[in-house]
């Protein structure tokens, strides 16, 4: 649904834009109906790198790939940065009523959770009770989430 911009008009399925139509009609997203600059730069980075990045990580994750916990740390990171930024500006956006800003709050809110998430139990081994191998993590990116979590504790 956000990609529709990046469709030509011709071949935008009939079944999106009445999607589109709806979300933007029930939550008055302002992300859609005017958006910054900003946003029409993560739509492209949203084509180019994180639906790729998706469809890669489902049989990367099958197949044990060691580069896997790597570059999910990356779409982690990308997805928390780009969704608190969209949830930034809608929570910023003055004549927008409490309601529609809840709403939005709760659909932003819980992208980033399961993105975080995901994440998460996968780096803490998680799957283990359920014979899924622990991915591979370089030992400086060991040290940078004990440090960062440790920052967290203060």
């Amino acid at each position: 649904m956000d990609l529709v911009p990046l469709y030509p008009p011709s071949l935008v399925p009939q079944a999106l834009l009445q999607l589109r139509a709806w979300y933007i009609e029930g939550f008055s997203d302002p992300l859609f109906t005017a958006p910054p600059t900003f946003f029409q730069w993560y739509i492209v980075a949203e084509a180019v790198y994180h639906l790729p990045l998706s469809v890669w990580a489902i049989p990367a994750l099958l197949r044990d790939d060691a580069m896997f916990s790597v570059l999910l740390l990356t779409w982690a990171v990308q997805t928390a940065v780009t969704t608190a930024t969209c949830l930034v500006h809608v929570m910023s956006v003055e004549d927008l009523g409490w309601d529609a800003k809840r709403g939005l709050a709760g659909l932003y809110g819980t992208y980033i959770a399961i993105g975080e998430l995901g994440y998460y139990f996968l780096f803490q081994g998680f799957g283990r009770d359920l014979s899924f191998p622990r991915p591979y993590t370089p030992p400086f990116l060991s040290a940078c989430v004990l440090r960062a979590s440790s920052l967290l504790e203060y």
